[in-house]
């Protein structure tokens, strides 16, 4: 692929999630953030330096954690999509959310990485 086109498209892809409303993040095979949007970013108090190349559990309350980490699990171990509802507690903001995890298979079927979306459906 020419060098000029992979930089567009990685351009495009950041202006789209960075205007994602929620929260978009890529995992790795060894489940630490690759990639987190600034909406991402904004909502956890994290720098961006903070959070790749860490597990969620290293950097996310364990009362959230604890809830949505079963299904991030889930979807390395069985390679299928999972989708949940995320109650946060008031102490950090009171929500819902609606969590989608998806996994990326490399050629030979593995998980290369996993999506996770969050929408906030509180309303």
């Amino acid at each position: 692929m020419d060098t000029s086109v992979h930089c567009e498209n990685e351009m495009l892809f950041r202006t789209a999630v960075d205007l994602f409303p929620g929260f978009f993040n890529i995992y790795d095979a060894q489940r630490r953030d690759l990639f987190v949007n600034a909406r991402g970013l904004e909502k956890s108090g994290l720098s961006l330096e903070q959070f790749l190349g860490r597990r969620d559990e290293d950097l996310i309350p364990h009362e959230i954690c604890s809830q949505y980490l079963p299904f991030l699990k889930n979807v390395y171990r069985t390679k299928q999509p999972q989708i949940l509802e995320l109650h946060i507690p008031e102490r950090y903001g009171k929500a819902i959310l609606m969590v989608k995890y998806v996994p990326v298979l490399n050629e030979q079927g593995d998980i290369q990485n996993v999506i996770g979306i969050t929408n906030d459906i509180t309303d």
